[in-house]
This record gives C-alpha cells, sequence and structure tokens, in this order.
C-alpha cells in the first residue's frame, strides 16, 4: 500500500554509510583535482543506490550533514525490480527494519518528507473505460499524461495528486491474460495536507510524521481510507451507462458530461446541479463500478491490514459484471 516515500534525517554516522563498501556512492568532481564539486548552494551531494532506493547523503557549506532517502518501499520488497504485487503492513514492517538497520538510523529520528500510498484491483479487461470515466476531483479535471504505453491520469492538488493507472500495461506478462491490475494512488507532496488529515483523526500531535510513526497499525489503516475517500470524492461517468435509452436532450447532457474540462467550466452552482443529475443516472441506470471498486478497495485494505484474504465470493466484483456488457466488445 505504502510505495514511495520520500524521507530524512540528520541524526546519523555519515563518515561509516559514506564509506560503507556496499554502497557506491557518486559525486561531481573536479576533472583536474578531482575534489568534490558542490552545487550552487554550495552544498556537496553524494549519491548511491541500495537496490531501487536512493541513499543521498547531503553536507553543507557550514557543515551541516544530511541523510536522504528516496524511491519505492515496495520495489525495494522486490529487490527493485516491480510493485505489482500486494504490499501489506507486516511486509512494510520487516522493509523498514532492513532499511533502517542497514543504515544503523533510528525511526523515530526519519522524517517523512513526501509519500505515496495507493491500491493495485484486479480487473478484467476494461480498464481504459474505468479510466476514461475518471472525469473531476474538486478543483481540478482529470488529465490524461502520456507515459510510455501506459494509460495514466491524473487529478493535480496543490499539495498531492491523484493517480490511476493500468498498472500492468508496463509487463503484460506478470498476470494472466485475462486480469489486469487497476491502480489508484494519493501522492502526497506537501505533508502539511496529510498532517492535517491526521490530526483530525487524533493519531498526530507532533508538527512532523517520523518514521516510526508510520509503523502504527492504525495510522497505516487511517493512510487507506484516506485514499479510498480520495476515490469516493471523484465525479466519474460510469462506463456501463447506456446513453442511447435516454431522450435526446438527456444524451446531450450526458456526452457533455463525460468531458473532464466541463466540470472544471462550469460553476459550483452548475456543477452541483449536475452532479445530481449525474449520480441518480448511476444509481438507477449502470452498474456502479465506483462503488464495486470502492467495496474492492475496502477489501483490500482488510486485507493489507490484517494479512488475511477474504474469499473469493465476499463480494460481487467488477469483473461479473463487464463479461456481460457488450459496450466494451
Amino acid at each position: 500500500m505504502i510505495d514511495y516515500i520520500h524521507m530524512s534525517t540528520d541524526k546519523f554516522d555519515y563518515f561509516r554509510i559514506l564509506h560503507d563498501t556496499g554502497l557506491k556512492f557518486t559525486w561531481k568532481t573536479n576533472s583536474i583535482t578531482g575534489e568534490p564539486i558542490p552545487n550552487k548552494h554550495g552544498t556537496l551531494v553524494r549519491e548511491a543506490s541500495l537496490k531501487n532506493l536512493k541513499i543521498i547523503l547531503k553536507e553543507t557549506n557550514n557543515g551541516k550533514k544530511i541523510l536522504i532517502i528516496q524511491g519505492s518501499l515496495h520495489k525495494y520488497k522486490n529487490n527493485g525490480k516491480h510493485n505489482k504485487d500486494d504490499f501489506n503492513f507486516e511486509q512494510f514492517l520487516d522493509i523498514i527494519l532492513e532499511v533502517t538497520k542497514r543504515l544503523q538510523i533510528r525511526p523515530n529520528d526519519i522524517e517523512i518528507k513526501s509519500i505515496e500510498i495507493g491500491f493495485n484491483i484486479i480487473c478484467p479487461l476494461l480498464i481504459s473505460s474505468i479510466l476514461k470515466g475518471l472525469l473531476y476531483h474538486t478543483p481540478s479535471p482529470f488529465k490524461f499524461i502520456a507515459i510510455k504505453e501506459s494509460e495514466y491520469y491524473q487529478a493535480f492538488h496543490k499539495q498531492y495528486c491523484l493517480k490511476a493507472y493500468h498498472k500492468n500495461l508496463h509487463d503484460p506478462f506478470y498476470y494472466p491474460v485475462d486480469y489486469q491490475i487497476f491502480r489508484f494512488e494519493l501522492k502526497v507532496n506537501k505533508m502539511i495536507f496529510l498532517l492535517k488529515h491526521l490530526r483530525n483523526h487524533s493519531v498526530l500531535i507532533s508538527r512532523q510524521l517520523t518514521l516510526n510513526q508510520l509503523l502504527d497499525k492504525n495510522l497505516f489503516e487511517i493512510l487507506g481510507k484516506l485514499v479510498i475517500e480520495k476515490w469516493s470524492e471523484i465525479i466519474m461517468f460510469d462506463p456501463t451507462i447506456d446513453i442511447l435509452k435516454f431522450s435526446q436532450k438527456d444524451q446531450l447532457k450526458l456526452v457533455k458530461f463525460q468531458n473532464p474540462n466541463y466540470w472544471y467550466e462550469i460553476d459550483k452552482y452548475q456543477r452541483k446541479a449536475n452532479k445530481k443529475f449525474l449520480y441518480k443516472t448511476i444509481e438507477n441506470n449502470s452498474e456502479r463500478i465506483q462503488d464495486q471498486l470502492r467495496a474492492l478497495m475496502n477489501l483490500k485494505l482488510k486485507e493489507l491490514t490484517t494479512g488475511n484474504k477474504p474469499p473469493n465470493n465476499h463480494v460481487k466484483t467488477p469483473a461479473n459484471i463487464y463479461n456481460q456488457l457488450s459496450i466494451f466488445d
């Protein structure tokens, strides 16, 4: 569930890490003297890799030393190769123990600067229709982002962004051919957003989030619920709606609704009225795909938190629906 992370500390053994033979640090040097060259701020920056994690040592011109760790903890679990499987709470604890022990740092001394939380949901071959149905998350429209051959959509906010994409287009051989992986995630760029949320849930009273606090299962679950909450807030056009069943007037309205920019351009009063019409249409004339996926995310969160997989027939999944729909043929 927790994937990318950016964290730092100034409480570590700088020279032990710098001379660690397993970490091959590189840095800019003067081609003549061989001396390290600082950046434009006067800071010496050295970088190494620990599997897929970037280990960065910074030494400022006034002698302050900072250790930065950034990258996907989920990929680290898989030797830096992929993050297409699940990454549960117990595995997260194991990885944190391994990394902090390797670098001889304490979780309580490490501040989280950025974090990414999300779910991999197994779906049938219709992720494209789900992605194209993502319209708007106040106050931002979803936009298609061209990344290799992937289908990738984002809604940008000042302090975070929501990302949804076709996960296994990058590796079509990783899963059975009749299943694909839908990925939905929340990337927190400014911690003020997440800190406020955690304070509102009475799990944080400090002005920063430390790695040690992430080891709390209750906080881990709250992070997962936040992702699901953001998913529920999205205005989504359900791809199982048969527009042709509606009057010509309503057909025109529903066609307009499928344009993310339409929701961005109208005022909040029009948006409220149109949301009401769209939600009523979805409730009475669709398979309610957004609700189905929310149910799967809730089950996935329970599985990742407890380690127990729910029975396959515990919930009616979209897979049972899509196979009967000609709209996706």
